[in-house]
């Protein structure tokens, strides 16, 4: 049975699909039901910024004007690093979770205070998101907490997850209002933000793993998403981006290794399938694939063992081991694998995530 027939309900769109009726009419039903909601980011096109990376904490649901019963859609405690400028025309895949069939009147994403936008010639600077009241044709409040630099965005409106069971939040970056500054320690300000749900309408999608094995006979790779394990299918039209080189088709199965954080695009829905047949795939920086174990370190060089491959920081007794997936940022060049170590320094101050063999998954040094 499939029927497509619209209802309305106090300004509420009530919709049937496929025998199933999802609504509650009033802001809120009274049923303990429970339906499954995929989560996934889109954006609406801006040339202005090459990127603008936030670190998302949260993404909740409630009905409540101040937001104090929340159903959480997402949660991470480190943080989901997000590149708004690259999600135009297509949904980043989060995650899916089980919540109450309602229908809600507020939609709420936590983010870190802090954000990077890169301008248009390649030059990065450090922003922050400052506190916003809701205006015409802008849905949406922001308040920020300096205790633990977390600012929410909230849309204000009626958020219907259960038509569909997907919702797709649009940050609208080209709505953004940013208030630049000449002064190298002055933070930019996002002092405007668009934010609201989306009814999903392209069939494109994008999803990051963190690879686990790769098999280069069947030309395939596996990897984990939030907890979900998926094959992901190289064809001959498959095109992949490693370490700033172009590959096409089979060429791609020998550039990527296990540990690597890979940015999978492909046109079947990564929350209904566990098999990917890829368009294209990028190695991407480890916090977009979101690495729930590691240890954060902070410290300065004191040893470097190319022998061994491994280096030691002043602040941790242990050697430190740089494998072939190890991500490094020096002075705004990406590097992987043995040449992190090679263009490391002794007596720079770097910030280190390991994991608990004492490998370095990120090396990042600090000005």
């Amino acid at each position: 049975m499939d029927i497509n027939a619209h209802w309305t309900c106090s300004g509420l769109v009530v919709v049937i699909l496929s025998g199933l009726f999802f609504t509650a009419c009033g802001g809120g039903g009274g049923g303990t039901q429970t339906g499954s909601v995929s989560l996934f980011f889109t954006d609406s096109p801006a040339n202005v910024y090459s990127s603008v990376l936030v670190k998302v904490y949260e993404v909740n649901l409630c009905s409540d004007n101040q937001c104090q019963n929340k159903v959480k859609l997402f949660t991470n405690q480190q943080g989901l690093e997000v590149d708004l400028s690259k999600l135009n025309g297509i949904l980043q895949y989060i995650n899916t979770a089980n919540i109450p069939q309602e229908t809600y009147n507020r939609l709420e994403v936590i983010l870190d205070k802090n954000l990077t936008i890169i301008d248009g010639s390649g030059v990065s600077h450090s922003a922050i998101f400052t506190p916003m009241q809701e205006k015409p044709n802008k849905p949406n409040t922001v308040q920020c907490d300096n205790a633990n630099n977390k600012c929410y965005i909230r849309f204000n409106g009626t958020v219907q997850p259960f038509a569909m069971g997907k919702l797709v939040v649009d940050f609208q970056l080209k709505e953004f209002e940013v208030k630049e500054s000449n002064e190298p320690t002055t933070p930019w300000q996002v002092t405007e933000v668009k934010m609201m749900p989306l009814t999903p309408q392209t069939n494109k999608y994008k999803v990051y793993l963190s690879v686990q094995s790769v098999n280069s006979q069947n030309n395939t790779i596996t990897g984990t998403w939030m907890g979900k394990t998926y094959t992901v299918n190289i064809s001959s039209n498959t095109v992949c981006e490693i370490n700033g080189t172009n590959y096409q088709g089979t060429n791609c199965t020998g550039q990527i290794q296990s540990g690597m954080c890979i940015e999978v695009k492909a046109t079947t829905d990564p929350s209904s399938s566990n098999t990917l047949t890829a368009t294209e795939i990028e190695v991407e920086d480890p916090d977009k694939c979101m690495f729930n174990y590691y240890t954060e370190l902070k410290g300065t060089v004191s040893s470097i063992d190319s022998q061994n491959s491994t280096f030691s920081i002043n602040t941790y007794n242990n050697p430190i081991k740089v494998t072939p997936s190890t991500y490094c940022e020096y002075n705004d060049n990406h590097y992987m694998g043995n040449q992190c170590l090679a263009n490391l320094q002794t007596g720079w101050l770097v910030e280190v995530k390991i994991n608990s063999n004492n490998e370095a998954i990120k090396i990042e040094k600090e000005q």
